[in-house]
């Protein structure tokens, strides 16, 4: 069965590590969007609840930026929402939750 070119560029752990990051990156910013829209919050209403600029959102949002944890947890938190996280081994094994362990 002939590998996708994903699967050959992650066989490198290097390469895993960066796909990883950047994965993580795009599923917290879709999260944070998702969330915006089923709240019908904007970008300015959303910096104007964390006392920030649009153009930080815009920032925040755009796919690039380096979010943290705590920044994550403070923009759900003023939409409402609690930030949970989940781990698994590998991409086929089912996540486990902080309480489950």
């Amino acid at each position: 069965m002939t590998k996708t070119l994903v699967e050959e560029y992650v066989e490198d752990p290097t390469h895993m590590r960066l796909y990883q990051q950047e994965r993580v990156i795009y599923e917290v910013t879709e999260l944070i969007e998702s969330v915006l829209r089923e709240e019908r919050v904007g970008r300015a209403g959303l910096a104007k609840r964390l006392g920030r600029s649009r153009g930080w959102v815009t920032q925040l949002l755009d796919g690039e930026a380096n979010k943290t944890i705590r920044t994550v947890a403070d923009v759900l938190a003023v939409l409402g929402w609690e930030f949970r996280v989940a781990a698994c081994r590998g991409l086929s094994r089912k996540p486990r939750l902080a309480e489950e362990r």
